[in-house]
């Protein structure tokens, strides 16, 4: 307020004058001598000016002048503070006004709330209304007073109120008293997310500091049934904690029981629930029937692919999320493995079988029951024997049934078909090669009837006899052989029939065996020069065989391949070639040797 009204006086033979000496502005002129100075910016940043008063019109006199000194006090400085949040369910807030300069005093206004202990205390305690706790902000303003000669000052601080706390423990929850243990869904928001649990004397896990914490009940509050829980925020700055409640229930579990029946394997086993709640419904079924396999049905039925004692299990749960679990052993009893051995009484023609059981079980189990139908059309024989007889009309084609059942009544069927014929009756015919050699093959043939196995004796030391149904023999003596052929049908009946085989045309003379000529001429007669003694007897023999000339045309390391009278794939001429045949016997260890006749 730095306009002043100067009141000069000018008098004596004039009463004029003019104001000088300052940079500012006279209003209405600086020849009026009440006129209002306004100082200019340097002379109030300077704090002073000095002003002369001249007086003017002054005839025959010499001018006379005064002086005046104008100060420039410093304005009121008025602070409010800095903006304030405050929380609104603790909204007072302590103010932090601040006058300085010509005046230290002030006063506030601008909110329709309280100031205590009142408005005129710069640092007294603002409690705003509830328009202004609703609209979130108050605009209060501080005013200096006793300002002197200089105008007012203000200033304003801004409260914003925050929303408070927000504290949800979560809804009510149960559990079950045989699994206690809860876990906490508490939330904080707004101005924290930091909350503590109390309330409850179990413990929480890992801490009560966590809104997720899972609280399990002390022993006293699973007997009552429940407990309260309290959860408060914390880390609330300005604002007062908020709490919210919660009720944890702890209800009876429910009874898990159920009924099953032992079963033979291949047949479904049943499992019927008789569960009780305990509190509510039962409202899950976990079945596990120990073999990988489940089930969520109440009454549930299962078959086993393997017999054995399994361990089943049944976990009920009610409608309170309680759950109880119970196991039981149900036992899947093997099947038996039907079977049976056939033998025939071979005396006479009568077609008698005897009939045994070679059944099995897996142990402990036993077979203890025999159903034996034999179908001999039109009719049925049956027999409860484990090891029956029975006489039948005639050869043919019969389908025999046994149905074996264990101890615990599990059954298994198997069917044959016997194909029955007369006894086997022996015979056989044979051949003996001709021509000199070191051994004679003899080829047997079999005539008989009914048989299904052969038992040769060959009647000759040097041989183990044979199985075969038509084999040979080899004899490397002349004489005459007992040979034996023993037939069996497939029940055990056997037969035998025998014969005497003179052997004449053995020699041991190796010279007559080699033949001294050879007729390659496609005719199927001597094309080849064959020396088969030497197979039978010396299999490692070396044959060579040479031209007039000692070329050699021909040579092997046995013998397995004759010579055909050819030299490399060409026909070699009519004449005689010589051999050299070295039979590797220390027995004979000079070699043969000779001429063979090639003619066509």
């Amino acid at each position: 307020n730095a306009y002043s009204i100067l009141s000069g006086i000018v008098s004596g033979p004039t009463t004029t004058g003019i104001w000088s000496g300052g940079t500012g502005t006279f209003s209405p002129s600086s020849a009026v001598l009440n006129a209002t100075y306004t100082p200019s910016a340097s002379e109030l940043a300077a704090g002073f000016v000095n002003l002369t008063l001249t007086s003017t019109n002054n005839g025959n006199c010499n001018q006379s002048l005064d002086s005046i000194k104008i100060n420039y006090t410093s304005t009121p400085l008025v602070n409010a503070g800095i903006d304030f949040n405050s929380c609104k369910n603790n909204p007072g807030i302590a103010l932090s006004g601040n006058v300085s300069g010509p005046t230290t005093t002030g006063t506030w206004y601008g909110g329709t709330g309280s100031f205590n202990p009142s408005n005129t205390v710069l640092t007294a305690t603002y409690t705003p209304s509830a328009a202004e706790i609703s609209a979130g902000f108050v605009n209060l303003i501080l005013a200096s007073t006793n300002n002197g000669n200089c105008f007012q000052s203000s200033d304003t601080v801004v409260i914003n109120y925050t929303n408070p706390p927000s504290v949800n423990a979560g809804i009510d929850l149960s559990s079950c008293k045989n699994n206690p243990a809860i876990v906490l869904s508490g939330v904080v928001s707004g101005p924290t997310t930091t909350g503590i649990w109390s309330g409850g004397a179990g413990t929480f896990n890992p801490s009560n500091s966590v809104l997720t914490a899972t609280y399990t009940p002390s022993a006293s509050e699973i007997a009552v049934g429940f407990v309260n829980l309290t959860l408060t925020s914390s880390n609330n700055n300005n604002c007062n904690s908020v709490s919210d409640l919660i009720k944890l229930n702890f209800v009876p579990k429910p009874f898990a029981n159920f009924n099953f029946n032992n079963v033979c394997l291949n047949n479904s086993s049943s499992f019927t629930d008789f569960s009780l709640p305990g509190i509510g419904t039962i409202n899950t079924w976990e079945w596990n029937f120990g073999d990988n396999t489940t089930s969520t049905s109440q009454n549930a039925s299962h078959t086993y692919s393997t017999s054995g004692t399994f361990t089943a299990q049944l976990v009920v749960s009610n409608s309170y999320g309680c759950y109880d679990t119970i196991r039981k052993s149900p036992t899947v009893y093997p099947l038996p493995v039907a079977n049976f051995g056939i033998g025939r009484i071979c005396n006479g023609n009568i077609l008698n079988l005897n009939f045994t059981d070679s059944s099995t079980v897996q142990s402990p189990e036993t077979v203890n029951q025999w159903l034996w139908n034999f179908i001999l059309p039109p009719a049925i024989i049956q027999s409860n024997l484990q090891n029956p007889t029975q006489l039948f009309p005639g050869s043919g084609l019969y389908d025999i049934k046994l149905i074996a059942t264990s101890n615990h009544g599990c059954k298994d069927t198997v069917i044959k078909q016997v194909n029955l014929t007369p006894r086997p009756s022996a015979g056989f015919q044979y051949a003996v090669s001709s021509g000199i050699n070191v051994g004679t093959t003899v080829s047997f043939v079999d005539t008989s009837r009914y048989a299904t196995s052969w038992n040769w004796n060959f009647g000759d030391p040097n041989s183990n006899g044979s199985s075969l149904q038509n084999p040979s023999n080899i004899y490397y003596e002349n004489g005459v052989f007992i040979v034996t052929q023993i037939v069996r049908d497939d029940y055990g009946c056997t037969d035998t029939a025998r014969a005497a085989i003179k052997i004449n045309n053995i020699t041991n003379e190796i010279s007559t065996l080699i033949p001294n000529a050879i007729s390659p001429n496609g005719d199927g007669k001597n094309d080849v020069w064959k020396l088969e003694f030497l197979k039978l007897l010396y299999p490692n023999a070396e044959v060579e065989i040479y031209n007039r000339w000692g070329e050699n045309l021909f040579s092997s390391q046995g013998y397995a391949e004759p010579w055909d009278g050819t030299y490399k794939g060409q026909l070699l001429p009519v004449g005689t070639y010589y051999y050299v045949i070295n039979l590797n016997d220390s027995s004979i260890p000079e070699p043969l040797k000779g001429g063979v006749l090639l003619i066509r």
